[in-house]
């Protein structure tokens, strides 16, 4: 009879560390799909951001080039749906000369 209730002990404390460990196991490997993942939206992020940064450019240059073409900056705010601040700002970012 001892002997039967100490193979159980000794059972169910190998059940209990078992447990334990895949417990300590899964946690970590949680994290560690976690970091990677994160690792992978921040470098898509990023390499989206200089794509997106090429794009804001261009759309400001097409801003000049209305100006250039001769488009006062009021049109080409109602044309583009921009505030005249803005339509400056994007010709001051594409490097041209705001007036008008």
């Amino acid at each position: 009879m001892r002997a039967l209730r100490e193979a159980k002990r000794l059972a169910h404390e190998k059940d209990v560390a078992e447990a334990v460990g895949v417990f300590f196991d899964r946690i970590g490997r949680a994290e560690k799909v976690r970091g990677e993942a994160r690792e992978r939206a921040e470098r898509i992020v990023s390499e989206a951001e200089v794509v997106a940064v090429a794009y804001a450019g261009e759309a400001d240059a097409s801003v000049s080039r209305l100006r250039a073409l001769g488009e006062p900056v009021v049109e080409i705010a109602e044309m583009t749906g921009l505030p005249v601040s803005g339509v400056r700002a994007a010709m001051a970012r594409a490097g041209a000369v705001p007036g008008g």
